[in-house]
């Protein structure tokens, strides 16, 4: 499936979220920091599964636009993020990888 990282999430209000020091967070951003943080599941992954994450991640920041990931790939991603961000954040994301129009550029 194609996604494209780069979609900036939003507030219920419709406003871009920002960071501490007031940067737009994007699927990009949310995925980054949940596949490079460790988490408890990460103490009981090979190395080769760290590798995995670890590749994903440097595919999805050097991407500008979309890039095909795989549904196991998502599914992962889905995951983490959920377990790492509250509601506002980790609905959008959901929904972004899932493909709801609403979030097509």
């Amino acid at each position: 499936m194609k996604i494209d990282f780069n979609i900036e999430l939003k507030t219920l209000k419709g406003e871009t979220l920002k960071d501490s020091e007031k940067n737009n967070i994007t699927l990009k951003t949310v995925t980054i920091n949940c596949l490079l943080g460790e988490s408890n599941d990460d103490k009981m992954l090979s190395g080769e599964k760290k590798l995995e994450k670890y590749l994903l991640a440097e595919k999805i920041y050097t991407s500008e636009s979309e890039i095909d990931i795989k549904s196991d790939e998502i599914s992962m991603i889905k995951k983490i993020i959920s377990e790492n961000y509250p509601p506002l954040i980790s609905g959008q994301c959901w929904l972004i990888m899932e493909g709801d129009r609403k979030w097509k550029k």
